[in-house]
Order: structure tokens, then sequence, then C-alpha cells
């Protein structure tokens, strides 16, 4: 699993590439889905919970056509992303 932050312009701009053309893309390098959340007091900064593996994901970053997807969706730079390991579930 991959927490991954980033910064974008215009969120109109940022979903419809993030649900069509990123969503394929994905897919393609092994991401099993994704939730995306928007900082209510930043509404530039996206965070998105991805259902990857590290290596899947690397492997979607080396590919060249990553970043013309990025670069469509209006993404300031590439996301910084954190590695998670779940270590259990609450239901509170």
């Amino acid at each position: 699993m991959l927490l991954a932050r980033v910064t974008i312009g215009d969120f109109d701009r940022f979903w419809a590439t993030f649900t069509k053309a990123g969503a394929d893309h994905r897919r393609a390098h092994g991401s099993a889905g994704a939730r995306v959340f928007r900082d209510v007091d930043r509404p530039t900064e996206i965070v998105v919970l991805f259902e990857w593996s590290a290596e899947d994901y690397r492997r979607f970053m080396e590919d060249p056509e990553t970043r013309r997807i990025m670069a469509e969706a209006g993404l300031a730079g590439p996301p910084e992303t954190i590695e998670l390991e779940p270590v259990g579930e609450t239901g509170a």
C-alpha cells in the first residue's frame, strides 16, 4: 500500500486525467485501486491511498508515459510517497 501526496493546479483537470488516462496507466502497472482525498484548507493538496506494491509503483514511475500523464493532470511535481504496511483495524 502506498500513500502519495502531490500539489496540483486545477482540480477538474487533475480529476479528469486521474480517473481516465491515469487510471488505465496505473492498472497496466499493477495498481488495484485508489482513494483520493483533498486537504480542506489547501484544495491544491491531494493525498491518494493506493492499493499498489512499491515495486510496481517504481516501474510505473520509470515509464516515460507516466511523466506525460502527470503533466496532463497538472501536477506541480512528482508525488511524495510513503510505503505503508497494515498493522490492524479498529471499529472506532
